[in-house]
């Protein structure tokens, strides 16, 4: 009762009375109500549940926006950092019930913009770290659903960007882990969609780079594993589907380059290698047993090149198979 009485008394008029140790809680409260300059905005109808204890750091200068009427949950008890200047916009109608259970880290030195038109959903369970040092930056349209179970981690240096318009769906159960070391960019108009049940974890090293318009699909139940090192590069204008039911392996020195104009379609099961096979079988030339030969020993090659490497020599198989196809048409 005597706290309050000091936290009364003392938040705004200070006096002699507010240095006795049962007034120290007050005068801290008062300093930290006068010392940190956030703008809460116009219509600032949050609630901050019932056990809410996160520090908003040393530095707090992050601007709600002009209607934020996000629900923080019901046991919060995140760390904003020290340097916490991070600005959710101007409509920021985002549900922070960040979840009941909200245990997550901002870090240390948090730079990132949610943009003008955040309204992003962290789910239910929402225990992701951002790590250490996070300064992506959400863009102007960040409409992404994170899903109802998102328990993935940030790592401890995640410096992605995630563009100016980012809209895509983490899916329901979205479970996967961006690694330690995670710079990748998603570009300026990222549009995918990593489907109901997103499983798959990038490693502890992904310094991909998606492009500047990466607009591909990852399909419905996408449970591949990038592996541990994952540095390719899918280019500028990436727009490749990747199916519905993409389950394949990435392996764990995953290195290749996609180009600037990756445009190819992985189909709709891309299990096995079934149907390029058959591609391969259908598309022989047969003029003479000459060519006829010197194709087979290319498909042999391909089939090797199948079984042993990524995608990279995958595609330098079909240019081989391609470049002998025509000289065996024009004989």
């Amino acid at each position: 009762m005597g706290s309050r009485v000091c936290l009364l008394s003392c938040s705004f008029v200070p006096s002699p009375q507010c240095h006795r140790p049962v007034c120290q809680e007050a005068e801290r409260r008062r300093l930290q109500l006068f010392d940190n300059h956030h703008d809460h905005g116009e219509n600032d109808n949050h609630d901050l549940g019932e056990n809410d204890n996160h520090d908003h750091g040393e530095n707090d200068n992050h601007d709600h926006g002009e209607n934020d009427n996000h629900d923080h949950g019901e046991n919060v008890n995140h760390d904003h950092g020290e340097n916490d200047n991070h600005d959710h916009g101007e409509n920021d109608n985002h549900d922070h019930d960040h979840g009941e259970n909200v245990n997550h880290d901002h870090g240390e030195n948090v730079n990132h913009d949610h943009g003008e038109n955040d309204n992003h959903d962290h789910g239910e369970n929402d225990n992701h770290d951002h790590g250490e040092n996070d300064n992506h930056d959400h863009g102007e349209n960040v409409n992404h659903d994170h899903g109802e179970n998102d328990n993935h981690d940030h790592g401890e240096n995640d410096n992605h960007d995630h563009g100016e318009n980012d809209n895509h769906d983490h899916g329901e159960n979205d479970n996967h882990d961006h690694g330690e070391n995670v710079n990748h960019d998603h570009g300026e108009n990222v549009n995918h969609d990593h489907g109901e049940n997103d499983n798959h974890d990038y490693g502890e090293n992904n310094n991909h780079d998606h492009g500047e318009n990466d607009n591909h699909d990852h399909g419905e139940n996408d449970n591949h594993d990038h592996g541990e090192n994952d540095n390719h590069d899918h280019g500028e204008n990436d727009n490749h589907d990747h199916g519905e039911n993409d389950n394949y392996d990435h392996r764990e020195n995953d290195n290749h380059d996609h180009g600037e104009n990756d445009n190819h379609d992985h189909g709709k099961n891309e299990d096995e290698d079934d149907e390029d096979k058959a591609l391969c079988l259908v598309t022989l030339p047969a003029h003479s047993a000459p060519v006829l030969a010197r194709c087979w020993l290319l498909l042999f090659l391909c089939y090797k090149a199948i079984e042993c490497f990524d995608d990279t020599f995958y595609g330098v198989c079909w240019f081989w198979f391609w470049s002998v196809r025509t000289r065996c048409v024009q004989l």
